[in-house]
């Protein structure tokens, strides 16, 4: 140290020197990430005196998007850069309010720069849908997405899709919304404005939601269903209005959303026409109650709740609890019509089973009570996104079912002969003729929303990732409306198989309707409907296996057990010996080695222990 410490001294310094041009030219060059500088601003011909600034989205380390809504044009979009960074796309210098009009849509465009790893930058664009732009006071979601029950204020505008300003609120608020649908990525939300609007044509009102159709990869169900259903609407509010809308979320792209008038607001037009009114949800898991402590059980597994008012009585409670119980006594009985709304009530049915809802008869079913004339209606109509085909809570489900014949009230209700007769009549003068139109115009309506629905899709590329996709869900929707012909026009004759079964999520399997005299090839095997190959359907009624080159001449239950193949037994029994022959083969001799090793060790030992002696 003596002759060398000005060298190390000299060394540690000049080290720490490095270190510090490191710390600074570390704190002066970009993020790695270009998003956190590169923006881009979009005007309309509309209203070219407003316009919105859109973030770049990052898929990953290698590519990002930008995405424009329907009215959007490169020529009217403008780049927005922060002064301190130099960067390049496809090779054009860019800088801050530069035309984007030397680029275009769907392709890749090479994002080069000093401080961060070059990326391929694309531009996509929505089509033929409106645009809503939320810009929360924080400037992020993040309390929002964290809470559920948190609401901030926010300013919201919406465009139409030819980029017209339809509304602008500047202390409006959002929060959250939904039960099961909240723990998806792409989330739902309410939407409560200072004051109530009309929104892209919409009836006026101050609530609205921003539905996510996060297990809906068509987007394509509710708007379809509540469409539908508006076609043969009984009065008014029984369907919510709505609208697609692409969401902004502070500047960043959230994925095709369905903006429509809640359910509350839509129950206000017909509650308009009656003195005293109650609307009442059922749903069938206590986490979906607002309040379990005041809900009402009907049965098992449904729970009553009183949503409007929203702060019910116990007395309001009271009446409709007794009312119910009457109403049930009396659905089997001959005086069941004096209860329900009879036209209604069919309706809905209608809604919920020619569109398959595994949800119908248990999870957000609305009714409006009227206590005055002691009558219940079914409606208004609410969350299709589980319907035609979806299994996200069944296990296994064909278009040849009759699902909400199992159903709270209805399953009672079609025993009754008026009701069924009434059902069946309506299908066949309203319905049928608006299906075979649906399914004519399928391709067209799946046309409407197609960039829209590819620009959400690689938005939402891995929740996206399974599912039904458009051309399986028309297939089921045509073959779904050709059993219903056959069983309620044609009157053809159907055995049902159930399944006394659950499939590989526990969820159920569905009972499939054949037609009398059918073979039993049409029956799926357990493997079909999910569950493990080395299990076999047996029949309830005599405990032996099904016979698939049987004829099917009545209703059958079916289960599922595992059966060991030929052989399996004694080949269980074989192998068993042969492992214990392999143990055998492998412990024996460490067990005659181990006192061998024990005498060697002893016998070296012995005369180093003999001249210790000595």
């Amino acid at each position: 140290m003596k002759k060398h410490g000005w060298l190390v001294l000299l060394t540690i310094g000049m080290s720490l020197v490095l270190v510090f041009c490191l710390y600074v030219q570390h704190r002066s060059v970009p993020e790695e990430n270009p998003i956190s500088f590169l923006s881009f601003r979009v005007f309309s011909d509309e209203t070219p005196d407003i316009s919105e600034e859109i973030l770049c989205w990052n898929q990953d380390d290698e590519r990002c998007f930008v995405f424009l809504p329907s009215y959007a044009d490169l020529n009217r979009t403008e780049v927005q850069l922060q002064e301190s960074y130099n960067c390049k796309l496809g090779g054009v210098q860019l800088a801050h309010g530069l035309n984007c009009g030397s680029f275009s849509l769907d392709t890749d465009y090479e994002l080069t720069g000093e401080g961060f790893a070059p990326k391929i930058l694309q531009f996509v664009q929505s089509g033929s849908v409106a645009t809503m732009y939320i810009d929360t006071f924080s400037g992020n979601m993040e309390r929002i997405h964290a809470d559920k029950s948190y609401k901030e204020r926010a300013s919201i505008t919406v465009y139409s899709a030819n980029g017209h300003v339809d509304y602008q609120g500047n202390n409006d608020s959002v929060r959250g919304r939904g039960n099961s649908s909240w723990n998806y990525d792409k989330k739902p939300y309410n939407l409560y404005l200072y004051q109530p609007a009309s929104l892209l044509g919409m009836d006026e009102a101050a609530e609205w939601a921003l539905i996510a159709n996060a297990s809906d990869n068509t987007n394509l169900r509710n708007k379809l269903i509540y469409d539908f259903a508006d076609s043969i609407s009984p009065h008014p509010g029984w369907v919510p209005e709505n609208e697609y809308v692409d969401l902004f979320l502070n500047g960043e792209y959230a994925g095709l959303y369905l903006l429509s008038e809640k359910k509350e607001s839509a129950a206000y037009k017909f509650k308009e026409k009656k003195d005293e009114f109650i609307t009442i949800c059922l749903n069938n898991y206590i986490t979906k109650l607002d309040d379990p402590a005041t809900a009402l059980r009907l049965d098992d597994s449904i729970f009553a709740e009183i949503v409007a008012p929203s702060r019910a009585s116990a007395a309001e409670y009271t009446r409709l609890e007794a009312y119910l119980q009457d109403m049930m006594n009396a659905l089997p009985a001959e005086n069941w019509n004096e209860y329900i709304d009879l036209d209604s009530f069919a309706r809905k049915y209608l809604i919920e089973e020619i569109f398959t809802n595994t949800d119908g008869g248990e999870a957000s079913q609305f009714y409006y009570w009227d206590p005055s004339a002691n009558t219940l209606y079914a409606g208004p109509c609410w969350d299709y996104d589980m319907t035609l085909g979806d299994t996200t809570w069944v296990d296994w489900i064909s278009p040849y079912c009759l699902k909400m014949q199992s159903a709270i009230w209805y399953k009672d209700l079609w025993t009754q002969e008026g009701f069924a007769e009434y059902v069946q009549n309506l299908y066949s003068s309203e319905c049928r003729p608006l299906l075979d139109q649906l399914i004519e115009d399928f391709p067209a309506i799946t046309k409407s929303i197609e960039k829209a629905a590819n620009a959400n899709f690689i938005r939402w590329t891995t929740l996206y990732k399974n599912g039904q996709d458009q051309a399986a869900m028309q297939k089921f929707l045509s073959d779904r409306v050709d059993f219903l012909n056959s069983i309620w026009i044609d009157h053809t004759e159907y055995c049902e198989i159930s399944f006394a079964a659950q499939g590989p999520r526990g969820y159920p399997i569905v009972s499939l309707f054949v037609p009398v005299n059918s073979s039993g090839r049409l029956i799926p095997t357990p493997e079909d409907v999910g569950i493990e190959k080395e299990f076999i359907w047996y029949r309830e009624d005599n405990d032996e296996p099904f016979d698939y080159n049987c004829v099917i001449t009545e209703d059958l239950t079916l289960y599922n057990k595992r059966e060991p193949v030929e052989g399996e037994a004694a080949g269980a029994s074989s192998s068993f010996i042969i492992k214990l022959v392999i143990l055998a083969i492998t412990i024996i001799p460490f067990l005659f080695l181990i006192p061998i090793l024990l005498f060697i060790e002893y016998r070296r030992n012995r005369p180093e222990r003999r001249r210790g002696h000595e």
